[in-house]
């Protein structure tokens, strides 16, 4: 069953939180294999500042918690493991096609590795970096524009050049995903890109799981989803990667046990 059934677009979604000013990155990098941060400005006064991934995970930064930590493996639709003894996929394409819970074994052994708390971050904070002190419907303006995120219609249409942003190996290594290479455009103005379009985020709001109610008042549940006591959860997902929910405020939702090929996660470090 496709897992874009269990993609759920959202319409209640916090405020945005007060623009802050812009600033130089200061980038943190705690190993050779972790991910860049950027210390962006306390969103309160007294507040700490905070540690934010400057591009979304990528396969090449969490290949290393599957041999140090036994963290799951990547599987195309359909189930299938994908190879990742191939050099072709240890590189700087955004991390996809992992569960949430796959993406919580990433966040517990970066964590033990560095001596920092490493976790997804909440919607609130999202909305603010992602932000960087703008007030309109993108970090850019209230238009999409071209060429500013890798962003797509539901049908495929591209908002940028895709000859110029391409794919990388998809096809061959890790099944059909439209995901690329983080870092390929703009940042916003606190030097974090791709907030917008490529992968999309899971952020650290929860639900409880509920299955679809069709048009017959049938209800229809994910086979990993059969009963409550399934342990299934809902997260909410943020920068779709399509124009329907691509913009700030908009949010999706994903089951904590299914892996999307256009879903990955950003880190943040306490």
């Amino acid at each position: 069953m496709s897992v874009l059934l269990y993609l759920l677009l959202s319409s209640a979604s916090p405020a945005a939180p007060s623009p802050a000013p812009e600033v130089t990155a200061k980038i943190v990098k705690d190993c050779d294999t972790c991910p860049e941060l950027v210390q962006i400005p306390a969103a309160e006064e007294g507040a700490a500042p905070l540690l934010v991934g400057r591009y979304e995970v990528t396969w090449s930064e969490y290949l290393p918690a599957i041999e140090e930590a036994g963290c799951p493996v990547p599987e195309r639709p359909g189930g299938k493991k994908i190879d990742v003894s191939s050099p072709a996929v240890d590189d700087r394409v955004a991390m996809h096609s992992i569960t949430i819970l796959a993406m919580e074994c990433y966040l517990d052994w970066i964590s033990d590795k560095t001596g920092h708390q490493y976790r997804f971050p909440t919607e609130a904070e999202w909305m603010y970096f992602a932000a960087a002190g703008a007030t309109t419907k993108y970090p850019w303006g209230d238009e999409i524009g071209f060429n500013r995120a890798l962003v797509q219609t539901n049908m495929g249409k591209p908002f940028f050049d895709p000859a110029q942003y391409k794919i990388k190996g998809f096809a061959r290594q890790r099944g059909t995903s439209n995901t690329r290479e983080v870092g390929m455009l703009d940042p916003n103005s606190w030097g974090i890109f791709d907030v917008i379009g490529n992968a999309a985020e899971v952020v650290n709001e929860i639900e409880p799981y509920y299955p679809l109610i069709l048009r017959n008042g049938a209800e229809l549940r994910h086979e990993k989803c059969a009963d409550d006591s399934s342990g299934c959860l809902y997260y909410k997902v943020k920068g779709s990667r399509y124009i329907d929910a691509s913009k700030i405020k908009d949010s999706s939702k994903l089951a904590n046990v299914i892996s999307s090929s256009h879903i990955g996660f950003r880190v943040v470090r306490e």
